[in-house]
């Protein structure tokens, strides 16, 4: 199995003596050293280049401590590593302050050997913000990578690269409208209730990419394991897209609407859609937006980006929040999940029908979600006419 293919934190010294036995050659995206060092500003640049240039290309692997002739692994020799962590911590601090911008998403990940020495993974994702420049000692200098190795970005090719960093984004926010769009004329996986909706969509930075497809089949064994936004997952199936979950309000058979779902598609996009209603009335929905949303939406990015690591997707993951059919909807604070018995209002009502939030980027898959956010869910708080001081 390819490297990219893995998780970072469950490669192993076996995947890397498979790329010796299958003859696997350097290129454009895995790259071979011996050795690491950077006791010279000459060492530090060379460390900075070949990672920028990944990044600034389709991203890639380097592995230090692998032996290579003529570009072909040979031998996993490994390195003299005193402490492990901070070796890591070094890297990561001469890659945050020796590249401009910051390259977010970078994995570092040391494999002890037989030997007592350790082999140093290092994964560089394509860049969301390229290009990225090295800047050491005085040296500011753009960098790619082709089948020879890395090499100096001339004029047109930083034209270029301006350039894909708007059209990876601009993807991104057409596939979100897009699917906003089908929602809102009841085009979706599952039926649903009419009333407001919570549209939530993760999109790993790859997902565009051509071949980029994973492995559903674990999800089909145990659908819960792809978990819908607040409500239970009671049954999942292959659809054209990919797979979806889904709760049902009744049984797994009811044919009647219900009131979630989560798609998660082949190429890694999550869209996960709820609303809220009250199981006792048979499924009525709820005519308020409980404040208590924002804890569910978090939840939800924490446990769908876990998944899409598994997967194996790429940060960074746009994350686009959306709010269907709430106008003239109160927000409020419930006193009972679900209940909308005489709920606390905050305000009168929302003034708009639709809420197309701004997207975020998650550059990796350890940010504080619940920080990343907090911008987007105060401008939910400031269309109804709030600030985050008068829901305390």
């Amino acid at each position: 199995m390819p490297l990219s293919e893995k998780p970072i934190d469950e490669v192993t010294k076996s995947d890397l003596e498979n790329l010796i036995e299958n003859k696997v050659p350097e290129g454009r995206t895995i790259d071979y050293k011996q050795t690491l060092k950077l006791e010279t500003a000459s060492d530090k640049k060379a460390f900075l280049s070949d990672l920028s240039s990944f990044a600034n290309t389709i991203g890639g692997h380097i592995v230090y401590g692998m032996k290579e002739e003529k570009g072909i692994p040979i031998e996993l020799s490994g390195m003299e590593i005193e402490d492990p962590d901070q070796a890591k911590q070094r890297l990561d601090n001469l890659a945050r302050d020796g590249i401009d911008p910051r390259i977010y998403g970078i994995e570092i990940l040391p494999i002890e050997l037989s030997n007592h020495k350790y082999t140093v993974v290092i994964r560089i994702p394509q860049s969301l913000n390229p290009p990225h420049m090295v800047i050491i000692d005085g040296h500011r200098k753009f960098y790619a990578r082709n089948s020879s190795g890395t090499y100096p970005l001339n004029v047109d090719e930083l034209r270029t690269l301006f350039s894909a960093s708007d059209s990876i984004a601009r993807n991104a926010r057409e596939f979100s409208y897009q699917r906003i769009s089908m929602i809102s004329s009841g085009q979706t996986p599952i039926p649903l209730f009419e009333g407001p909706k919570y549209v939530l969509h993760l999109i790993p930075f790859n997902s565009f990419r051509a071949g980029t497809i994973y492995d559903l089949s674990p999800f089909d064994k145990n659908p819960p394991s792809l978990p819908n936004i607040r409500w239970e997952v009671r049954e999942g199936r292959y659809n054209f897209d990919g797979f979806v979950t889904y709760h049902h309000s009744v049984s797994p058979v009811d044919p009647k609407p219900t009131c979630s779902y989560t798609q998660l598609f082949r190429n890694g996009i999550v869209e996960a859609v709820y609303m809220e209603y009250d199981p006792r009335m048979q499924g009525n929905v709820n005519k308020v937006i409980d404040i208590a949303y924002e804890d569910y939406i978090v939840r939800a990015v924490h446990n769908l980006t876990r998944i899409q690591k598994q997967l194996g997707a790429s940060p960074p993951i746009f994350l686009m929040l959306t709010l269907l059919s709430i106008k003239g909807i109160n927000l409020a604070k419930q006193p009972y999940p679900g209940i909308p018995a005489e709920p606390s209002c905050y305000c009168v009502s929302f003034e708009r029908d639709h809420l197309i939030l701004p997207e975020v980027a998650l550059p990796d898959f350890e940010r504080d979600i619940q920080k990343e956010l907090q911008p987007v869910l105060d401008i939910v708080l400031n269309a109804a006419g709030l600030t985050r001081e008068d829901v305390h």
